[in-house]
């Protein structure tokens, strides 16, 4: 997930994939930090604004559908007693 949104980064800042980890540790990280943490900080938020902002709405939309499904039923059963 890292690697996608560094690479996906890198897309939007428009920077080629020089900086290849043969093997992800600490020290690789540090060593390289200067050249990742840009991509990876926009990429990432730009990833959580999105799948933020469609939680959100998927939340919103489900709840509305639950609540006229609701008041569907009680006015349905309103009708039924009288």
């Amino acid at each position: 997930m890292i690697l996608g949104l560094h690479k996906l980064g890198q897309w939007m800042i428009g920077h080629d994939a020089t900086a290849s980890a043969t093997q992800l540790n600490w020290q690789w990280l540090s060593d390289n930090f200067d050249n990742i943490y840009l991509p990876l900080l926009l990429a990432g938020v730009t990833c959580g604004l999105i799948i933020g902002g469609i939680g959100y709405l998927t939340v919103r939309i489900l709840w509305r559908w639950k609540v006229i499904k609701s008041w569907e039923e009680r006015k349905r059963k309103r009708l039924l007693r009288s």
